[in-house]
């Protein structure tokens, strides 16, 4: 039989109450971070170029950083000349500004490109010096260039047979240049130079400092070295430095202190014969230091830290530029994985931070995954370090690897006395509280195990293969993903019966499976978004994305962006406890939100159109809603009886509702504006 619609156009034009499930999210005070590089004093403000987070400006105390670059600006040397600084950078060359920060222009001209896989690209720009109104920019392969006219032209500087200029430093008297063939000195602005190199090993100098009458070498493998003022010759002086990779040095009054390689910063007075360790910085890479007229400052690969007392006490100075890895909570305390800088801890919900790498846990260690059970806390590590353990709430940490392979350990996840980690190499299980691993059965053993969920004796691997699953509490396991091209999938969750798969790699987005994961379908509208994280709190799904939170409460069907307030998108964990989510970012720490707010109702005043036409078998609506609020398209009865209704997600413009019935039916937009419905006519 032929079918005819006869439909009545409906528009509602009027004020409309919607349902508002939002987010507000909040930055906590940490843990303090960031990726420093090198720090410099101009006026009454002190200045940090970090590694790919762009350039800081913060009072002379160290308070209140604000960005005052581009946000993907990797900047290793800073200089000030009269109004104007100067940025030698990873890629955009040499970049200067003249209004604070407010505008930066690049200066190049001069400098030669090279070309890489046929791009022209600048040199690394490695260290600037300011020097009798003349400019000295040190590169990474094309040696040294000087600028007298405030950078607008550049000249190479002849006569050093170094192509990698690593440090400068104006003693006074002359310049000094660490490069990756020792020390050079010259006493005429660059016209001409001479090696100072005599005793110093084959190795790359990385800083020089002048402590009195004597010089101090940083090298990047061989330790310090020491050279008295009218000396010959280059002296180790390593006694006390459990590690001879040196970043950085500096001199304050009598005191030198060198930056390491993972072990914090050691001090010594110019004439000991002994080093000794700084303490509560931790053993973090320590890449610059700064001192001005009342504090030091020391750059490292977890922030910048100060000192007000000629190095006895240490704080870290308030730059929350972290990339938190990973989050859990042990009852109050929440424990952030910091990438490259172990585990910061917070007993307050993110008002203050404590780092806790003491014991056996590295301050650069990057902490891919962590668990709290049964008063333990667990962190797993990228690299080889595998998995480490407190019971004291990160006060000091222990390794509990016996039996795991020496590989990195992606994920982790727990059911009641197993402890169960994903590895490069399989997973592996403890029944005992991580005391001892063992492999976790056959058929995982060659795979990455990015994930793991629990769903009583069943266990889900989620893994660069697709989804794995163990029925028999980890005796055997099977791929569970024959149906679908899987890949990569970096987060797992169980809720309400389904199966929920994160994908971080080969086209991104949410998998669910109705059957544990005989069956999957792709859900949800995220496109080629990452999806990194999961946290479950009763029918509600929140989901970490590399475009922010999402969350959805009916099982996947629609998701919603909740990113109100949040500057930092890409989310790496998530993690819930009582009325609290809390979000880890690349590069703004950690967020907070109140979840409470996700029930909250509010009223909107303005105007909604729609109309409704046929489509075929079925029904056509179109509708301008709200850009943060999701709304509902009702059909019901004349006897007031819901027939059809349809999610909308906010931003929609149109959507096609399935057949319905012959009859006469009342529509809206939303049940709350029952009694603005139109009339609606079907004959077949």
């Amino acid at each position: 039989m032929k079918i005819y619609f006869v439909l009545t156009v409906i528009v509602i034009i009027g004020t409309v109450a919607l349902q508002g499930q939002k987010l507000q999210w909040k930055q906590t005070n940490g843990p303090n971070g960031g990726y420093i590089n090198c720090l410099a004093e101009n006026a009454d403000n002190i200045y940090a170029g970090t590694d790919g987070m762009g350039i800081y400006r913060a009072s002379a105390e160290g308070k209140n950083w604000t960005l005052i670059s581009e946000g993907d600006v990797t900047a290793w040397g800073l200089a000030f000349k009269g109004e104007a600084m100067y940025a030698g950078t990873l890629k955009q060359g040499i970049i200067r500004t003249v209004d604070g920060g407010a505008t930066w222009t690049e200066i190049n001209s001069g400098i030669p490109r090279k070309i890489v896989d046929k791009d022209t690209l600048l040199p690394a720009m490695r260290t600037l010096l300011n020097r009798d109104n003349n400019l000295f920019v040190g590169t990474f392969g094309y040696g040294m260039f000087r600028s007298d006219n405030g950078g607008e032209n550049w000249t190479k500087v002849a006569g050093l047979p170094a192509e990698n200029i690593i440090a400068l430093t104006d003693d006074g008297n002359a310049i000094l240049a660490g490069t990756n063939k020792g020390v050079y000195r010259s006493g005429d602005d660059g016209a001409s130079w001479q090696a100072m190199s005599n005793g110093l090993p084959n190795d790359a100098v990385y800083g020089i400092v002048k402590s009195g009458s004597t010089y101090f070498a940083a090298t990047y493998q061989s330790g310090v070295y020491r050279l008295h003022d009218g000396g010959t010759s280059w002296r180790a002086f390593n006694n006390g430095l459990p590690l001879l990779q040196i970043w950085s040095i500096e001199s304050v009054g009598s005191a030198v202190y060198a930056g390491t390689h993972g072990n914090g910063v050691y001090r010594a007075v110019a004439d000991d014969t002994i080093w000794t360790n700084v303490k509560d910085i931790g053993n973090a890479d320590v890449r610059a230091f700064l001192h001005t007229a009342s504090n030091i400052f020391v750059g490292t690969f977890t922030g910048v830290w100060k000192s007000g007392d000629n190095g006895a006490t240490w704080e870290a100075s308030g730059l929350p530029r972290t990339v938190i890895s990973s989050l859990a909570f042990n009852g109050k305390s929440l424990f952030a994985g910091i990438f490259s800088g172990g585990v910061s801890r917070s007993d307050n919900g993110g008002e203050t931070w404590k780092s806790v790498n003491n014991g056996t846990m590295r301050t650069a260690s990057i902490v891919q995954c962590m668990l709290a059970k049964d008063g333990y806390v667990f962190a797993g590590i990228y690299g080889s370090d595998g998995i480490y353990r407190t019971d004291n709430n990160g006060e000091q940490w222990k390794v509990a690897n016996k039996g795991l392979p020496a590989t990195t350990v992606w994920s982790l996840a727990s059911s009641g006395a197993a402890i169960w980690a994903g590895t490069t190499e399989g997973v592996y299980r403890s029944s005992d509280n991580g005391d001892n691993w063992e492999l976790s059965g056959e058929g995982t053993e060659s795979l990455r195990i990015l994930s793991i969920a629990v769903d009583g004796q069943t266990v889900y691997a989620g893994t660069t293969e697709g989804v794995f699953k163990s029925v028999n509490g980890g005796a055997t396991w099977n791929p569970s993903n024959t149906e679908i091209e899987m890949k990569n999938i970096g987060a797992l969750a169980v809720c309400n019966g389904n199966v929920f798969a994160g994908v971080t790699g080969g086209g991104g987005g949410v998998l669910r499976s109705a059957n544990g994961g005989t069956a999957w379908q792709t859900i949800g509208s995220f496109g080629e978004l990452l999806v990194t994280c999961f946290a479950v709190k009763g029918n509600v799904i929140f989901a970490g994305t590399d475009d922010g939170v999402f969350f959805t409460t009916d099982n996947g069907e629609i998701w919603t962006k909740v990113n109100d307030g949040i500057d930092f998108v890409i989310i790496n964990a998530i993690a819930l406890h009582d009325s609290k989510l809390y979000a880890g970012t690349v590069g703004g720490g950690v967020y907070s939100a109140n979840i409470e707010t996700l029930s909250a109702s509010e009223t909107i005043c303005g105007t909604i159109d729609f109309t409704v036409s046929a489509d075929g078998d079925g029904l056509k609506l179109q509708l301008d809603t709200p850009p943060m609020y999701n709304v509902e398209f009702v059909c019901f009865d004349v006897l007031g009886n819901k027939i059809r209704s349809v999610n909308i997600p906010a931003g929609t413009s149109s959507a096609r509702i399935s057949r319905i019935p012959s009859g006469v039916y009342f529509c809206t937009v939303n049940p709350s504006a029952k009694n603005s419905a139109q009339p609606l006519l079907i004959s077949r």
